[in-house]
């Protein structure tokens, strides 16, 4: 079951016009609704903490200082994470999560049953999490309040959603906020908390990653033929889609053929590597094969096998979507190309550059959904030449 309400008109229609009404009501009920304080006098028990976010990829690697900061000051709580389809898959490799569940019918009302100390919803814009958050019995509930959303009514902890600052900075802040509320107290800050998560989060995963490259068995555990075919050798990874309703975030076919030939000619004997999924992106990788030489991946890695392909790369290239912010969590080399979307808001976390659009109308995005126009002349006019030497 997916909630994105970005690209399903009644989805978004039902979400703003039942939910708004329907959240002010239990924010209304939220003091009979509350759980009550655990008694220390009671026996002693872990405490439960229940994190909301239902999409995507790339909020969900932006979350990894929030989550650090969560697992770091709860350090024997029961961390749940309820996350959906899109996310679900890196959520598992997180170690300081005790369970992921996927967004459905059946697992809210599993998870209304139970009671928890605190409850986080990371969500943005979607009524629907902030309803469960207020069904939930929980002490402390927290989560932005989105300006013109009329989300915030359910919370007991509101934190103003700040679209000055990075999304990986507004989530831990509202951590923070949270677990201050909660009488929790936060000793770290943001820029630690960043980079501790990769040296120690992000380190380890690597490691995982390593040893399953290093296993003398890959071959027998994967169905990926082409997988090995360049693990051996140097690559370049280029990500240049971004799902079917992300046109409007990807570089012309046109610059990627140049850049592509840029890189075999100053890097004889490397391959580039073409990642994505599904039809759009196979859209792609089959476009880009008829003009140079190149090996696509589209559709025919696992998750695991991503995240090896990301690790091991030279450089990788890719519009903003969620596989660049995976590949800068994991790769030291990534350039991001940014039209549309605001690179102070959603760009690199860690070590990755940006190549910024030069027209003043970049950047417009606000919503996800609201282009300020259907022709992405941003992205245009980035040329090839820019991207290469940043290279």
């Amino acid at each position: 079951m997916k909630l994105d309400n970005r690209q399903s008109p009644w989805r978004k229609r039902l979400d703003r016009y039942f939910g708004i009404p329907l959240v002010f009501v239990l924010g209304l009920l939220r003091p009979l609704m509350r759980r009550r304080p655990f008694q220390q006098s009671e026996q002693v028990r872990r405490r439960r903490i229940l994190v909301i976010k239902l999409s995507a990829l790339g909020d969900a690697v932006l979350m990894m200082p929030a989550l650090f900061c969560l697992r770091e000051n709860n350090k024997d709580a029961e961390i749940i994470f309820l996350g959906s389809s899109s996310n679900a898959d890196f959520l598992k490799t997180v170690d300081a999560l005790d369970r992921v569940e996927l967004f459905s019918a059946e697992t809210c009302l599993r998870l209304i049953k139970d009671c928890y100390d605190l409850i986080i919803d990371f969500d943005q814009w979607v009524r629907a999490t902030a309803v469960l958050s207020a069904l939930c019995r929980a002490t402390m509930t927290g989560g932005f309040k989105t300006k013109n959303q009329a989300r915030h009514f359910a919370y007991d902890s509101i934190l103003p959603f700040d679209r000055k600052v990075h999304m990986a900075r507004n989530f831990w802040n509202l951590t923070k906020t949270s677990l201050e509320n909660a009488e929790i107290k936060v000793s770290s800050s943001f820029e630690s908390d960043r980079e501790a998560v990769r040296l120690q989060w992000g380190a380890r995963l690597k490691d995982k990653i390593k040893d399953k490259i290093n296993d003398s068995t890959m071959d027998k555990e994967t169905d990926s033929k082409v997988l090995a075919e360049y693990l051996g050798r140097p690559y370049f990874v280029i990500h240049p889609g971004c799902g079917e309703h992300g046109v409007r975030r990807e570089w012309p076919i046109e610059s990627w053929v140049v850049l592509i030939q840029s890189i075999q000619k100053a890097n004889p004997g490397a391959l580039v590597v073409v990642t994505g999924r599904g039809d759009h992106e196979k859209e792609w990788g089959e476009n880009l094969a008829k003009q140079v030489n190149i090996v696509s991946t589209v559709n025919s890695l696992s998750f695991h096998e991503l995240m090896m392909t990301l690790t091991k790369a030279q450089r990788i290239i890719a519009s903003n979507t969620g596989v660049m912010h995976l590949a800068d969590y994991l790769n030291d080399f990534v350039v991001a190309l940014e039209g549309p979307t605001d690179s102070a808001l959603w760009g690199p976390l860690w070590r990755g550059k940006n190549r910024e659009s030069p027209l003043a109308c970049a950047p417009c995005l606000t919503w996800g959904h609201d282009y300020g126009c259907s022709d992405p002349v941003c992205l245009k006019a980035i040329t090839p030449k820019e991207v290469f030497e940043a290279l």
